[in-house]
């Protein structure tokens, strides 16, 4: 069931127009969606950065950073964070598509974001002065439980919507929660709202 899920989800990505955010003065940055199948359940893996790093410290996010000069391009990025933040190695990984980029506002990133399937359950392991802990929230919670909650919040001079995902005791929210929410979306997920 879950690869039909995500071979939907994957020809919904191709047919789409993506947008690309390319402001001079944002950094480039790249996760990885993990998505892996269980008794033919879809999960997703986030992960709770670690209190130690520079920015964004305690937050959930989906694994990923910075694109460095050494990295091909910006996938080649999301699967090396990946690999170093939890373990999920490059090769088992089959990119099923990108979403729109998302923009930080407190860190300056533009985020290009990367949906990616395996198969099966991958050994993980946080590696831990960047991963607090590894989050995997199966499909269908986004479905039955969980709660989408809206906020306009001013940021310089402008209005934004900041949404949060209440689920399994977590709290997603900023960019880690526009992400989910364009995943969600494109996908044909609905989760109930606050």
């Amino acid at each position: 069931m879950c690869e039909a899920l995500v071979e939907e989800l994957r020809q919904r990505l191709s047919k789409r127009r993506r947008i690309s955010v390319s402001k001079s003065y944002l950094r480039r940055a790249a996760v990885l969606i993990p998505i892996y199948q269980e008794e033919g359940e879809c999960f997703l893996v986030f992960i709770r950065r670690s209190r130690s790093v520079n920015s964004h410290g305690g937050e959930i996010s989906f694994p990923g950073g910075g694109v460095l000069e050494t990295d091909r391009d910006s996938l080649s990025a999301a699967l090396r964070e990946a690999w170093e933040e939890v373990g999920i190695p490059p090769e088992e990984v089959k990119v099923v598509g990108v979403l729109d980029d998302a923009e930080t506002v407190t860190s300056r990133y533009a985020i290009t974001p990367y949906v990616g399937f395996l198969r099966k359950k991958p050994a993980m392991r946080p590696e831990p002065s960047e991963v607090e802990e590894i989050i995997e929230i199966p499909l269908r919670a986004f479905c039955e439980e969980a709660r989408l909650h809206v906020e306009d919040w001013v940021i310089g001079d402008t209005w934004m919507p900041i949404y949060f995902y209440r689920v399994r005791g977590y709290v997603i929210w900023g960019a880690t929660a526009r992400i989910l929410k364009n995943l969600l979306d494109v996908w044909g997920v609905s989760v109930r709202s606050d």
